[in-house]
This record gives C-alpha cells, sequence and structure tokens, in this order.
C-alpha cells in the first residue's frame, strides 16, 4: 500500500466497552467492534463525524492502537474529540504514561 492510499483510511482508536463505564461514554456513543482483537468499542459522534469523509475506516481499540503507533504517526483530532479523549483519560488511569 502506497503513502497516499494510507492518507486515504481514517484509523480511529476508541475505548473498549470493558474498560468505559458511566461519564466516560460519550452521549449518543454508538458500540462497533476493534478490527484487530474483535472486543466492543465506544465510537462517539464527535468521532464519526470526524472521519465521514473518508470511504475507508478502521476501528481500533487503544490497547490494539498503542503498539501501531510510530514516532512518525499522525494524529488529527476535532476539538470535540479532544474534549471526548481528556474526559475519558482523567476517568481512566489504566493505559499508564505516554511519553
Amino acid at each position: 500500500m502506497s503513502d497516499d492510499d494510507e492518507e486515504k483510511i481514517a484509523y480511529l482508536v476508541c475505548g473498549r466497552v470493558a474498560d468505559m463505564h458511566g461519564d466516560s461514554i460519550a452521549t449518543g456513543s454508538i458500540q462497533m467492534i476493534c478490527g484487530t482483537c474483535r472486543e466492543l468499542i465506544w465510537v462517539s459522534p464527535a468521532s464519526m463525524d470526524a472521519v465521514a469523509q473518508y470511504t475507508e475506516r478502521r476501528y481500533l481499540c487503544i490497547p490494539c492502537a498503542i503498539p501501531k503507533i510510530k514516532p512518525d504517526s499522525k494524529f488529527v483530532m476535532t476539538a470535540k474529540q479532544q474534549m471526548e479523549f481528556l474526559r475519558y483519560v482523567s476517568q481512566n488511569q489504566s493505559y499508564g504514561e505516554f511519553d
């Protein structure tokens, strides 16, 4: 796959249903399946909106995404996604620290 092809794919990293509880789940979120481990994940409306323009989307849970992240990985988050992510991280410290 060429770099141009990779630019057309949206990788969406989401919290696993088993790890998320109560207020850490954004209102209107839907359950989907991680493309790697097949665990259920929560996908928020803000995340669905952020990838709407992509014809190909890949959904990953956080534990499956972490080993795939490279130093030159490109991340794009909308302001609403950032707020959802920060709320989630503040309520769920099970992933440790990121350097």
